[in-house]
């Protein structure tokens, strides 16, 4: 018997929800909380933050605009790259700085993403899984 692909799981609707608890748990947070290291190497707590905040801002920026699609190298050297400068530059910003601007954001990429067709051509590929396209 062939196995059969599972059925699509809808969850544009839960980014909003989940943002305002990240938004409610980082400003609960003390200054020494925000400087505690994590399991993503040497990234802190502030660190985390502002690779988010970074990632909601070029989300926002590209939209639904088209582009080529990447090789799985491109894209590996792309996410390293942007990671790297990504989390320099928001290292300069105050955590309150960050909250407020992570909270502005994510409640517009929230809103990007409920907006979207959920089968309609996304405009970057998972390459990495084997896609030459992918599905928003």
């Amino acid at each position: 018997m062939p196995l059969k692909p599972p059925a699509p799981r809808y969850v544009a609707d839960l980014f909003a929800p989940l943002h305002r608890e990240l938004i409610a748990l980082l400003r609960g947070l003390t200054p020494e909380q925000w400087e505690r290291p994590t399991v993503a190497g040497a990234w802190r707590v502030r660190d985390v933050a502002g690779h988010m905040l970074d990632g909601m801002l070029r989300k926002l920026s590209r939209g639904s605009s088209a582009q080529r699609p990447l090789s799985y190298e491109e894209v590996v050297a792309l996410i390293n790259n942007l990671n790297a400068t990504g989390v320099a530059y928001w290292q300069r910003h105050s955590p309150a700085v960050l909250t407020d601007l992570l909270e502005i954001a994510g409640g517009r990429v929230a809103a990007l993403v409920e907006s979207l067709d959920p089968h309609a051509v996304a405009n970057i590929s998972v390459a990495w899984a084997g896609e030459e396209t992918s599905e928003n």
